[in-house]
């Protein structure tokens, strides 16, 4: 027993003198690795970022887990095949920005100095059209180049989500005015939403009707939407019902745009403002039916509107959110009417969805403003 306790005693000596030996040349490479700052920020390994005309500059910053005393050179490179096992996991369909759109070097690293935890590099991307694709820069390391520090194998990749903001022509409305608008109607739907764009610059008269769907009595399918009215402020957004209404506080500012959503979900009529819950109608069904709309009609002093688009379904808020900055596919079935509103001149607004139910304006004053942004 004595004998074997004293083999045993001297293994773990040889092994603690074999662990020592190791500790200088290998323990620090094993302690330590290089991932990407964004990825380990991120359980999804992705973000996105907002591409204007001028392009975007995509920072991409490169961490050690501790500091060494010597620079560390860590390669990075575009890599699409990352995509295809991204998507098939997290049921995406992204896209790889083309490469003739990446300014990136070949052979392109970041360099972490001695002493330094981190550094960063910076992709350009050229301003493209992106025609609502998910497009998206797939970034990885690509391998450290003058250093034995291993990268990290779980967080090695991240993904840059392409957003481009909407920008379009709109229309700028004054004086007393009405429209017209064409096509099939009497539509049944159990559940709606209409939203739209729009900004107005007076705000002290009430009753700015924008549509109203009315089809001969103010009934369960009656809907009436409009700034102001007789009650003061009149700086209100108002969408009625039959006879139920709800509107915003006197809250909205003249010379701003703001996203309006208005969703029946079969049981509660909900209005978002720039994206967020509002106020609630409910418990309320109506209506069944879309009546052929009117409206713009008494006096719109000073307005301006774009992406008008109704659905025959009830739109969730993440979807409102997605996609508010951006068109939307003109051929997605549930799609009632979508006028864009970007013509550019003239006073003919094409619904695009092709159900040809699109809008003329009468009687009114018309510009158009050649550009507008909404990022």
């Amino acid at each position: 027993m004595k004998k074997i306790t004293t083999l045993l005693t001297t293994a773990i000596a040889v092994c603690g003198l074999l662990f020592s030996g190791c500790n200088n040349a290998e323990y620090d490479v094993l302690d330590n690795s290089v991932y990407i700052v964004d990825a380990a920020q991120s359980q999804m390994r992705e973000k996105t970022v907002v591409m204007k005309t001028a392009g975007v500059d995509i920072t991409v910053a490169v961490r050690l887990a501790k500091a060494v005393d010597y620079d560390v050179e860590v390669g990075i490179k575009i890599d699409p095949s990352i995509l295809t096992a991204y998507n098939a996991q997290h049921n995406t369909e992204y896209i790889s920005v083309p490469s003739q759109y990446i300014q990136l070097p070949d052979n392109a690293s970041v360099t972490i100095k001695a002493n330094e935890i981190a550094g960063i590099l910076t992709v350009h991307i050229d301003n493209f059209t992106t025609n609502n694709q998910p497009y998206c820069l797939p970034v990885a390391l690509n391998g450290v180049k003058n250093a034995d520090v291993p990268q990290s194998s779980s967080l090695d990749y991240f993904l840059y989500l392409i957003d481009q903001p909407l920008i379009t022509a709109a229309p700028h409305i004054t004086g007393s005015h009405s429209c017209s608008i064409a096509g099939d109607w009497g539509i049944s739907c159990a559940a709606w939403t209409m939203e739209f764009w729009a900004r107005m610059d007076d705000l002290t008269t009430g009753n700015q009707c924008i549509l109203e769907f009315y089809n001969g009595a103010i009934n369960a399918d009656y809907v009436y939407i409009v700034w102001g009215d007789a009650r003061t402020p009149k700086n209100i957004f108002r969408v009625k019902i039959g006879n139920n209404e709800l509107y915003t506080a006197g809250i909205l500012e003249t010379q701003r745009w703001y996203h309006y959503a208005i969703v029946n979900d079969g049981a509660n009529v909900i209005v978002y403002l720039d994206g967020q819950y509002c106020d609630v109608i409910g418990p309320f069904g109506g209506p069944k039916v879309l009546a052929k709309p009117g409206g713009m009609w008494g006096t719109l002093k000073n307005a301006y509107f774009c992406q008008y688009r109704i659905w025959k379904t009830a739109r969730t808020q993440a979807e409102i959110q997605t996609n508010m900055r951006r068109e939307v596919d003109p051929t997605d079935p549930n799609l009632v009417v979508y006028w864009k509103a970007n013509e550019g001149s003239g006073d003919l607004i094409h619904d695009v969805t092709g159900n040809e139910r699109h809008m003329t304006i009468i009687n009114a004053t018309l510009e158009w403003l050649p550009e507008v942004v909404f990022d």
